[in-house]
Order: structure tokens, then C-alpha cells, then sequence
């Protein structure tokens, strides 16, 4: 699935950075020259340390933003958007046989044997099927589906990639380094903040 503009969101300390229009992320590594014998008259690096940062453009709603220039945020980069949606988590239940008679109450992902399963919930028990009326959208995938969970406190977005499902929030600490407002006579006012990352950019885990 290709992820249009508006599918990336930008939050700083968990909230939407507001009426954002653009944004990019920077991730660079420093590149250290080195003499190979091998390589001749051509330059050879290795890897140094990582950094990265985050530039937003959006509408400019309040001035009092620009205060918290120069403190620590905690930015979470996201996609939202819609996908096929799934309802949790689980991890080798015993499975039933069979198809599952009904509707189900939810479709789980299993993080061991790497499938979507049916949950029926028959109070007070749980019943989970490999098969079910209406599966095809959980077994016949493409690589880069883009899968919405909504169960709490789970509800994010994932990526099918190669069999498995991967988490598409990074987050990190940052410098709020840099905001700058631009007002024009005959067109919105503009705002724009930058971002240094402080620390490691990580991937979030399954839950």
C-alpha cells in the first residue's frame, strides 16, 4: 500500500502536532573516511554515529507554541490511515476444529504462529478458529497491507511484511531546537517547529 502525505502524523509528548500541513524526518549516519588498499583512488567510510531530526510545517493556530523552544519533547512518528482492522493480540492458544460456527467476536493476530484467528468469546471462555467466513482479507495478503488494531490499549497501525506484522510508530526524545511564524498578507499565516533528536530513534514492539 503506498501511504499518502496524510497518513504520517507527527505527535510531540502524544499529541498531534496541530493543523500540520508537512513534515520530514531526517535519518543520517556519520560517514568516517578511511585508507583501504583495496578501494584505490576511491574514498571508503565506515559508519559512525547515528542521528536524526524532524522538521513540521503547519497553520499557524497560536504564537504560544514557539515557547517550548529550547525543552525536551518525546516525539512519536506514526501512519494512520485506513486498513484491515483486527482486534488484539494472543500467542499459541489451543485452537478449536472446524470452522468457526459464527461470527466472530474479534480477529486476533498470533505472534507465534504468525496468522490471523477468529476469537469467539463464550462468556466466560475464549474459542479461537484458523478458519471463518470471511477470512479472505486476513489470509490472502500483500506485502506492505497496512493493518489497524482497535482494541485498547493496543489501537495503532501495522505493516505486513514477508509473514509478519511490524509496528509503524518510532518515537524518541527530542530538542525542540527551532520555530519560526511567516504571515503574508493574503494567505494563511504559517508556522514551523524544528526537531533535534536527543538519544535513540526506536521502533515500538508488538504488544
Amino acid at each position: 500500500m503506498i501511504l499518502h502525505g496524510r497518513n504520517l502524523i507527527i505527535k510531540a509528548n502524544g499529541v498531534a502536532i496541530a493543523a500540520a500541513r508537512s513534515c520530514s524526518v531526517s535519518i543520517q549516519a556519520e560517514q568516517l573516511p578511511i585508507s583501504s588498499p583495496m578501494s584505490g583512488a576511491w574514498a571508503s567510510f565506515l559508519n559512525g554515529t547515528k542521528s536524526w531530526s524532524v522538521s513540521t510545517n503547519q497553520l499557524l493556530v497560536t504564537l504560544r507554541t514557539a515557547l517550548i523552544v529550547g525543552t525536551q519533547v518525546s516525539l512519536e512518528f506514526c501512519v494512520e490511515g485506513k486498513g484491515v482492522t483486527f482486534g488484539g493480540f494472543t500467542s499459541n492458544p489451543t485452537l478449536e476444529s472446524g470452522a468457526c460456527p459464527t461470527t466472530p467476536t474479534s480477529i486476533v493476530w498470533d505472534k507465534t504462529r504468525k496468522k490471523f484467528l477468529a476469537c469467539l468469546y463464550d462468556a466466560p471462555n475464549f474459542f479461537f478458529y484458523e478458519s471463518w467466513e470471511g477470512q479472505e482479507p486476513y489470509t490472502n495478503i500483500e506485502d506492505y497491507q497496512l493493518f489497524m488494531c482497535e482494541g485498547q490499549p493496543y489501537r495503532q497501525t501495522f505493516t505486513w511484511v514477508d509473514g509478519e506484522l511490524y509496528s509503524e510508530n518510532l518515537s524518541g526524545n527530542a530538542n525542540v531546537q527551532a520555530y519560526e511564524a511567516v504571515g503574508t498578507v493574503g494567505n494563511l499565516a504559517q508556522g514551523s517547529f524544528r526537531f533535534m533528536g536527543n538519544g535513540p530513534l526506536s521502533a515500538a514492539e508488538l504488544p
